[in-house]
């Protein structure tokens, strides 16, 4: 069994429904499906939302969106930015 399936219905909604949450459901307005594909590994699907801009899913669960980019840039950043010292700080802290 699966621990999530995305649902396209009609062409127009991505509806992400997890076994971890019953009664819950995840949907997302499609402006435009990019890709739909089954890979080696996993079910790979890129959409244009509405509200949430580029969307990716894997095995029917969102990983990211557009929207929330700014989450995971900031977590990439900060770690190398807080690990630099001195001068090397300065300079990557005003180039951000």
């Amino acid at each position: 069994m699966k621990m999530s399936e995305g649902i396209i219905r009609d062409g127009e909604w991505f509806a992400e429904s997890m076994i971890m949450w019953p009664g819950q459901q995840m949907s997302l307005k499609i402006n435009k499906l990019l890709l739909q594909k089954q890979s080696k590994y996993q079910d790979i699907c890129v959409f244009d939302s509405t509200d949430y801009g580029r969307v990716l899913a894997l095995d029917g669960a969102i990983q990211a969106t557009e929207r929330d980019e700014f989450a995971y840039s900031e977590m990439i950043a900060h770690i190398p930015l807080t690990s630099c010292t001195g001068k090397i700080f300065f300079v990557l802290y005003f180039l951000s």
